[in-house]
């Protein structure tokens, strides 16, 4: 009992006593065990890799001169024919080519196959749960297995040919986009769709009229977001199948040929671009049909000012709308007299000069009076003054800044007003003059560029399938194929865990490296991607700095990870270190990104009361920002590890990873039980991973845990539950707090406890009698044992009482069940109500849920326990 409550007045928080209310902030228990786990799995990653970062910063002279080398073009030589009279820029272009074709046949075919799938999957579309478990999990196994994989095990059918790498790239779309659509499935409205169902539609044309407007936008984006990520990662898969650029970058870097290797890597990163740059355009101006909804562009352009408004720092903001914009309205109306025009810029220059200088004095004179003040006044409470706009007290050398500051909100919020009213007034006018004839006048410019975007995708996709070359191996290599399978599933279960003559590492060694790996990566990835996420910002830094920052994390965005991967290894040589640092690079490329939309996002108002109240930079980034944006920063920290550790597998292939190189060596060398167990254990790891991601993802966004964790905290809650309780009755003589109050209290009764304890300079034992005859007024003990047999008299009636109080909850449910099953039968039978048998079925169901959930709820909520008791 005295070790229980000592520990708890060591480590609880501080309680507060309000009157005869006792109130206590809660324990941050997720935030302190996500803390360790992190801390914890990044030391044993550190020294699980065992990365010579000293190889890795003296490597840099020599990753310089491989840059320099892969930079260094011969282009003459570049169009010299061989023998075969191609040249390397010809076969380049083909190699391109073909790999683009490729991959997008491939994406149009597993998109269409993954919205099959998701549709089938989704239960509030197919109403079979058979079905939808089985697509479930051929989405799982699609996305928890390496895509070269697949065509290590298609080679075996159709050989290495473009229809090999096609129906691999299939796969990988499925993979890829199978799960979104599914999660899109879940999210749209369905009130239309069942409205039709309803009335009689058949289901083709109530999807086609309620789901398909919903679901376009989306088919569109991941078809285009799969086909830029197919042609990143191709070259991976065609390096295996030795088809496409893949072939072409593993030839010339085997020759050592590191200025061919730069010349397609460059040119894979222009056609990266240029993608980005179409899909970009095409969901601008196809996609999100700007001009199928009559004066959207109006609309879309304030939207924009409104956006521009919220992220220009409140000094640039204030010289651009109250100088800059007045003298520009003088400039247009003298535009044809040259001389004025540049009276009136100079005049300007001028104005915005003086206006800074105004600027920087005015901050300088409240810092130095405020200095002079201090002196003068030693009382803190005269040096705020109150603050009408923010409604908070400013500190007297944070005056003029925070009246500046509240100027320029109020400036702001006018101009987002007047903006607001011209887009409603923008849209009664639409209402008001709207009329079949004007919104057919504009209808056609989408028809029509629609029409063209879909003819141009048809004729790409039937030109790509006609270029496929579709082979199917010999019987004799198909069936030893199917022989290699059945070996795959009769695995080597030993090297799950044990070294042999053929497994020089197990598979549980493997695993837990690439969990170091995609553990590292995400680290120092994510360090780096919030500095430069902070110094790309327009909120936080100057717009002009944030514009340098933003196109560098653009480039380095640009480069697929496997590229980085394929540079250290040809630097530092085969290893897991390389993948790490690989990885990191892209985990900070896409971090980056995110964390920038976070830190745009922010409300600062807030940050101008905190500047207000005389907070520093730091302190307004520590209180200010990093609440608002936590928890957004975290879930893609969390999401990005868990991309990591898939990615892990896949650079493995180029020399960047044991698990990939490992995997690949099994299967060329035949040792195929091997390779089973080993895909074994990267598809129950993915599992878990992408499992444990998930519930991290929905704590932090949703603060929500899973079943089992809540019933370990409820279990927990239980035990204590009694204690607080026991210690409340020995105070009080009776029942009469809140679960948290009883809770807080028991803290408030401990840290008290103990600080009479230890003012009483005697022995141990006498000291804490002494103590709990002052707490709890206990003086008729004279001794530590007479309490504690109290103390354990209230503790059993107490639990007593609440083992009785749970019985009678179980006893009232299941009563109430059988109630409810013994009046459906009743009405079942009643002839009378023949008619209405499925709505007495769908009502009994309904107050089964319903009596389920209230019994939960009662049982969990430990303050019912406590209302009751109080009435």
């Amino acid at each position: 009992m005295n070790y229980r409550r000592r520990m708890n007045a060591l480590f609880s928080k501080d309680v507060f006593k309000i009157d005869n209310d006792y109130v206590q902030s809660p324990k941050k228990y997720f935030a302190i065990l996500f803390f360790c786990l992190i801390l914890g799995l990044l030391i044993f990653s550190i020294y699980f890799i065992d990365g010579d970062w000293k190889q890795l910063i003296n490597g840099f002279p020599k990753l310089f001169l491989r840059i320099k080398q892969m930079l260094t073009w011969d282009l003459k030589s570049y169009f010299v024919k061989n023998t075969f009279g191609e040249s390397f820029i010809y076969t380049t272009f083909v190699s391109f080519l073909q790999t683009f074709l490729m991959s997008f046949a491939g994406t149009v075919i597993g998109i269409i196959i993954a919205l099959f799938l998701a549709i089938c999957a989704c239960n509030k579309l197919t109403k079979n749960k058979f079905i939808n478990n089985l697509c479930i999990f051929i989405l799982g196994m699609f996305r928890t297995i390496p895509s070269f994989v697949f065509v290590l095990i298609l080679i075996g059918y159709f050989g290495q040919n473009t229809f090999t790498v096609m129906l691999t790239i299939v796969i990988f779309s499925i993979a890829l986009s199978g799960k979104l659509f599914l999660e899109r499935l879940q999210q749209i409205n369905y009130k239309i769709y069942s409205t039709l169902i309803a009335t009689g539609s058949k289901k083709p044309n109530a999807f086609n009229s309620g789901i398909k407007p919903q679901l376009s936008v989306s088919i569109m984006s991941l078809l285009f977001y799969g086909l830029e990520s197919n042609v990143k990662y191709v070259a991976i898969i065609g390096g295996i199948s030795r088809i496409g650029i893949g072939q072409l970058i593993s030839k010339n870097q085997s020759l050592q040929k590191y200025d061919r290797v730069g010349f397609i890597l460059f040119n894979l990163m222009l056609c990266i671009v240029f993608l980005e740059a179409l899909i970009y355009f095409l969901k601008k101006y196809v996609i999100k049909d700007k001009d199928f909804f009559v004066d959207n562009k109006e609309i879309e352009k304030l939207n924009k000012q409104i956006k521009n408004i919220n992220l220009k720092k409140n000094k640039s903001y204030f010289i651009e709308s109250h100088i800059k914009n007045k003298y520009l309205e003088l400039i247009n109306e003298n535009k044809n007299n040259k001389v004025k025009v540049k009276e009136r810029k100079l005049a300007m220059q001028k104005e915005i000069k003086k206006f800074k200088n105004d600027h920087k004095y005015n901050l300088k004179k409240d810092i130095n009076d405020f200095k002079e003040f201090k002196e003068k006044n030693i009382n803190i409470n005269k040096w705020f003054v109150y603050n009408d706009y923010f409604k908070c007290k400013v500190r007297r050398d944070k005056i003029f800044v925070t009246n500046f500051n509240a100027q320029v909100q109020e400036l702001k919020k006018n101009h987002i007003n007047n903006l607001n009213l011209e887009i409603k007034q923008i849209k009664h006018n639409l209402q008001k003059n709207l009329s079949i004839s004007n919104y057919l006048q504009k209808e056609p410019k989408k028809y029509i560029k629609r029409v063209i975007v879909g003819i141009i995708f048809l004729a790409l996709f039937i030109y790509s399938m006609t270029l496929i070359d579709f082979h199917i191996e010999p019987f004799a290599i198909i069936n030893s194929t199917n022989k290699n399978i059945l070996r795959m599933l009769n695995m080597d279960l030993s090297s799950l865990f044990l070294t042999n003559n053929i497994v020089s590492i197990p598979v549980i060694k493997l695993v837990f490296e690439t969990i170091s790996i995609a553990m590292l990566a995400t680290f120092i990835g994510s360090i780096f991607a919030y500095i430069f996420a902070l110094l790309s910002s327009e909120t936080i830094v100057n717009f002009y700095i944030a514009k340098v920052f933003k196109g560098f994390t653009i480039l380095i965005r640009v480069v697929p990870t496997y590229i980085y991967a394929i540079i250290f290894v040809s630097i530092i040589g085969l290893g897991p270190f390389n993948g790490a640092i690989a990885l990191a690079i892209g985990s900070f490329s896409m971090l980056t990104k995110y964390s920038r939309e976070a830190f745009e996002e922010i409300d600062t108002k807030l940050v101008s009361q905190l500047e207000a109240t005389g907070f520093n930079f730091l302190q307004k980034f520590r209180y200010g920002i990093i609440p608002q944006t936590s928890s957004r920063i975290i879930s893609y920290i969390v999401y990005r590890f868990d991309i990591n550790f898939k990615e892990v597998t896949i650079l493995g292939v180029v020399g960047a990873g044991n698990m990939g190189f490992v995997l690949v060596a099994y299967f060329n060398d035949g040792y195929f039980e091997q390779f089973g167990a080993l895909m074994f254990g990267i598809i129950i790891c993915t599992f878990l991973v992408e499992y444990l991601a998930n519930i991290l993802r929905q704590k932090i966004k949703d603060d929500k845990n899973p079943y089992l964790i809540d019933w370990i905290i409820l279990k927990l809650k239980n035990k204590n539950f009694i204690l607080y309780k026991t210690n409340e009755v020995l105070l009080f003589n009776k029942d009469g707090l809140s679960f948290d109050r009883s809770k807080a209290l028991y803290s408030y009764t401990n840290k008290k406890l103990f600080a009479i304890k230890k003012s009483n300079k005697i022995n141990k034992k006498t000291a804490l009698l002494k103590a709990y005859q002052e707490v709890f007024s206990l003086n008729k003990y004279s001794n530590l044992t007479d309490f504690k047999k109290e103390y354990l008299k209230v503790y059993k009636l107490i639990k007593l009482h609440f083992k009785n109080y749970l019985k009678t909850l179980k006893k009232n449910y299941t009563n109430n069940l059988k109630n409810y099953h013994l009046n459906y039968i009743k009405y079942a039978e009643d002839k009378t109500l023949k008619a209405n048998q499925k709505d007495l079925k769908i009502e009994y169901k309904r107050s089964k849920i319903d009596q389920k959930t209230m019994y939960k709820y009662k049982v969990n909520n430990l303050n019912w326990f406590f209302n009751q008791n109080q009435q």
